[in-house]
């Protein structure tokens, strides 16, 4: 049986699964010290039976999971927010020998409100910034940070600032090589706008980045892409592979 691709982590998961009722905890590295398989900042999502993101997998991924799946199995009964420090060469034996903090939150109907104002700022393309402490209510502002970060507090809360992923990703071609493209860039923190003239091509049920369109007039997607945007050039006719590649390299913002 070959395993599903491993999902990307993206908040709307976690509204989606505060939503439904479904237990689920965040797990986000907020201090590296020394070599470590990731960097602050990255995070994933754990629920009794899924996982989303990843933290660099290894001995540190699951130690992650098993805390956040005690955790929400305790329900309110248990610690709702934790930090945990994780030697990595003396507590799981890898040979990044680094330290990691890892934060642990696990997510309630409390949380929606925070995570919709993240939905939001993305939404419109803004930064925003998380104070989080061990016990209390989570506060959010704008931030004009253009990177993601983590600051950890002496007390063990943290500022998280989140940046919407702005990587825009333009493929013009649904042939074979379209569909195994897709599948990678699914699991990527980008969005792709995948352009065709076939409609009956497009696969049912796409990932949530990916989003399908069939025209017969790909050179106006092109005008249309947002600036700085990466073209992927793959259609099933080389005339119009280069009349894109023409109309692409027209543009000035790349």
């Amino acid at each position: 049986m070959q395993d599903a691709p491993l999902k990307p982590f993206r908040f709307a998961d976690a509204t989606r699964w505060v939503r439904a009722g479904v237990p689920v905890a965040m797990v986000t590295i907020v201090e590296v010290k020394g070599s470590a398989p990731r960097e602050a900042g990255i995070r994933m999502l754990v629920t009794a039976d899924d996982l989303v993101g990843t933290i660099g997998g290894g001995h540190l991924e699951w130690r992650g999971m098993d805390i956040a799946r005690e955790m929400i199995a305790k329900g309110e009964n248990g610690e709702q927010r934790r930090i945990e420090r994780i030697p990595l060469g003396p507590a799981l034996g890898q040979c990044c020998g680094g330290v990691v903090r890892l934060a642990f939150e696990v997510l309630t109907h409390d949380d929606l409100a925070w995570l919709d104002a993240v939905e939001s700022a993305f939404a419109t393309g803004k930064a925003l910034a998380r104070h989080v402490p061990v016990t209390g209510a989570v506060r959010t502002e704008a931030s004009r940070d253009l990177l993601p970060s983590v600051q950890l507090a002496a007390d063990d809360s943290w500022i998280d600032t989140l940046v919407p992923d702005d990587m825009h990703v333009v493929l013009f071609g649904a042939g074979h090589v379209g569909h195994a493209l897709v599948k990678v860039l699914a699991t990527l923190p980008c969005r792709v706008h995948w352009v065709d003239e076939r409609d009956t091509l497009f696969p049912a049920g796409l990932p949530e980045n990916i989003e399908a369109e069939a025209t017969d007039t790909a050179e106006a997607v092109v005008d249309q892409a947002p600036a700085g945007s990466y073209f992927l050039v793959m259609t099933h006719s080389h005339a119009l592979d280069q009349t894109l590649c023409e109309r692409i390299f027209r543009r000035t913002d790349f």
